[in-house]
């Protein structure tokens, strides 16, 4: 194992801009966009921050990658027309929360970065079209949707948080669905009065992806403040969700509202966001 991660290290040192590029979640407009005018670098996906998974068996890869609190075992299947992602992540909430809703969020957590590396090696392997400026909002859903085993889970007394290792088999149609509902809540946005634009009301239904991808949404199409005014609504629903504090950075900056997108990445990074915690580095 340690060879194997030499040899990525070797190749994501002789091949940074283009790990960069590949692992952008946040394709144009959002991706393109700056933290600061000295040039905050865009914001990459969780995995790409540590490292990058490409293929370096002809038949078959399984390596291991830690980010923060999430750990990942990936391995083509044999019709190589799909990837098992073994996910595990730790929920560690900063404020209390129901047992049952800490489980929810760190399942929804694990599931979001199995999705993340699914689409990844899919992409790379040619049998998942770009996601393109949509990919945020599409990866979001498909961690709502995606059918998981779950292999272990555990309580943490020790700071109220969850742990959750989760399997998956994931392919090209678990985005093509995702991406038609995308689609579809769109559509429906669009047809929002002006009063339900400005209030923007959350239901109390836990689904995080689903809700995150509305605030995406509005994010790619440069609707800063409204969705600022949503993500404040899932703040207070979601209070230890590191994904919505991101998503407020993201808003602000398109405010140009440096005090406060700096705020939201350091929630983030305290959330163990290990995205944020990386910008946060390149504004010092």
């Amino acid at each position: 194992m340690g060879c194997l991660f030499r040899r990525i290290e070797k190749e994501l040192a002789n091949k940074q801009m283009e790990a960069i590029e590949s692992f952008n979640l946040l394709t144009d407009p959002l991706s393109k966009r700056s933290f600061s005018a000295a040039g905050v670098s865009t914001l990459r996906s969780n995995m790409g921050n540590k490292m990058r998974v490409r293929s370096l068996a002809a038949a078959c890869l399984t390596c291991l990658l830690l980010v923060g609190s999430a750990r990942f075992a990936v391995s083509e299947t044999p019709s190589n027309e799909a990837v098992e992602v073994t996910s595990e992540y730790t929920y560690a909430p900063l404020m209390s929360e129901p047992e049952t809703k800490i489980r929810t969020m760190a399942l929804f957590a694990a599931k979001m970065n199995a999705a993340t590396v699914g689409a990844q090696l899919l992409e790379e392997k040619g049998l998942l079209p770009i996601l393109g400026e949509k990919k945020k909002e599409i990866l979001c859903l498909a961690a709502d949707q995606i059918e998981v085993a779950v292999v272990e889970e555990e309580a943490i007394s020790a700071h109220g948080g969850y742990r959750i290792r989760i399997l998956t088999r994931i392919d090209e149609r678990d985005f093509v669905q995702t991406e038609t509902v995308d689609r579809e809540l769109e559509e429906e946005e669009q047809e929002f009065s002006y009063r339900e634009e400005m209030e923007q009301p959350v239901s109390a239904e836990i689904s995080p992806g689903k809700e995150l991808s509305r605030a995406y949404r509005y994010l790619r199409k440069k609707q800063w403040r409204i969705a600022i005014i949503y993500l404040d609504h899932l703040e207070r629903k979601y209070p230890n969700c590191g994904e919505v504090y991101l998503a407020k950075a993201f808003g602000f900056s398109g405010l140009h509202q440096i005090d406060r997108m700096q705020d939201s990445l350091q929630t983030a990074c305290l959330l163990r966001l290990q995205e944020a915690c990386e910008d946060l580095r390149k504004l010092d």
